[in-house]
């Protein structure tokens, strides 16, 4: 959508999952414990919709791939999403529930909620460890009108409560940030221009404009301050940045930033890569950290001219169907008689020049770079 690549077809083994019913028993949640769930639209409305997703389905989710503005990253919008997953309550052993609430809205007709979290305990399960399947007995909503069908539990006249079965929500483990060549701060800035050079890119963890922020104007000076301060041994963190929100997943155990530009800023991308190697992320109320795993992953892809935006120096060709006068019909496509009946002999006026394409649509190649970060303990030991 909007310009952007199609996704690639899945490499997902789905033909085993599908083979009998012994394999699907064993493998179903495989899929998605194992693979990213991908947000590739996060500006709203995200695309895929978390809601949509069955319960059982969001409880096996450990690891996410989110495409999103450098704004957004910043500002909070990150934060906001992220709460969405639980990864607190996830932590702690919680089960999602297979139902969904309803909160009536005569707006929308009606509106999907977060999935209910709870924990399970031995009096509830019935186990000394709570496993998937284990059966559940829990309230029927009340926030569903009585005409409404579409629940798959049956309500009946009297009943309160209905059987259940629990998935286990799996922790949040992997987590991949990913900023495109537009997904920049002052991306557009032309790097020919003379007066360019305050205009760098850049991203630090500890600084952004979210409340609390260590710096409420970001710059590549900036950053390249808070690099130089941790070099020295100073401890630079930031309270209520994405740094700050990458710590609250208690169970994360390995972070990568996905950075693109174009190929004439890579100078810029390469200053971000190098600060990028100072970077800690705290884990909060834990002994771990994740810190750079010592390497830097350089890509870089090509396209064809125009392939994102046409040539707008491309003359527009009319042509002329046989038998035609190409005097007249150009006359008639530029319209020679004004509102004032002007004469046709009189002098037409030429149509002003298209603009010149900027520089970003003459662009035919970008540059990539990947940056890993790891859990370690705070002593350096590996985890």
């Amino acid at each position: 959508m909007n310009g952007k690549p199609k996704l690639p077809v899945s490499d997902i083994a789905f033909g085993l999952v599908g083979s009998c019913k012994a394999s699907y028993l064993e493998t179903y949640r495989l899929p998605l414990q194992l693979n990213y769930y991908t947000v590739y639209d996060f500006q709203g409305p995200f695309r895929p919709q978390l809601a949509k997703l069955a319960p059982w389905q969001a409880a096996s989710i450990q690891r996410v791939d989110i495409s999103l503005q450098q704004m957004a990253l910043e500002q909070g919008e990150l934060r906001n999403w992220l709460k969405e997953w639980y990864a607190k309550e996830r932590h702690a052993g919680a089960y999602i529930a297979p139902r969904f609430l309803h909160a009536w809205d005569e707006r929308f007709a009606r509106k999907v909620e977060s999935f209910p979290f709870d924990t399970l305990s031995t009096s509830i399960s019935g186990r000394t460890k709570p496993q998937d399947g284990d059966e559940l007995t829990l309230p029927i909503t009340t926030e569903v009108p009585d005409d409404y069908d579409d629940v798959f539990y049956e309500k009946g006249t009297f009943a309160t409560h209905f059987k259940a079965r629990a998935m286990i929500a799996r922790p949040l483990t992997h987590l991949t940030l990913r900023l495109a060549h537009e997904d920049w701060w002052h991306w557009g800035d032309n790097p020919t221009e003379s007066s360019y050079t305050a205009h760098q890119l850049y991203l630090d963890p500890a600084v952004g404009k979210v409340p609390g922020s260590l710096s409420l104007k970001a710059s590549a000076k900036i950053m390249e301050e808070l690099a130089a301060k941790r070099r020295a041994g100073e401890d630079v963190q930031g309270q209520g940045t994405w740094g700050a929100i990458v710590g609250r997943l208690p169970d994360l155990v390995e972070l990568q930033l996905v950075l693109e530009t174009f190929d004439v800023k890579s100078h810029q991308l390469e200053k971000i890569a190098e600060c990028a190697k100072t970077w800690k992320f705290p884990v909060e109320n834990t002994p771990y950290e994740l810190v750079w795993d010592g390497k830097v992953q350089d890509a870089s892809w090509d396209i064809e001219p125009g392939a994102f935006e046409r040539n707008y120096n491309e003359p527009l060709i009319m042509e002329v169907e046989d038998g035609e006068d190409e005097d007249e019909d150009e006359d008639t496509y530029w319209n020679l008689l004004d509102d004032d009946g002007a004469s046709a002999d009189e002098e037409r006026e030429s149509p002003p020049p298209p603009p010149p394409p900027s520089w970003n649509t003459l662009c035919t190649r970008f540059e990539t770079r990947v940056v890993r970060f790891t859990r370690k303990r705070r002593d350096n030991t590996a985890l």
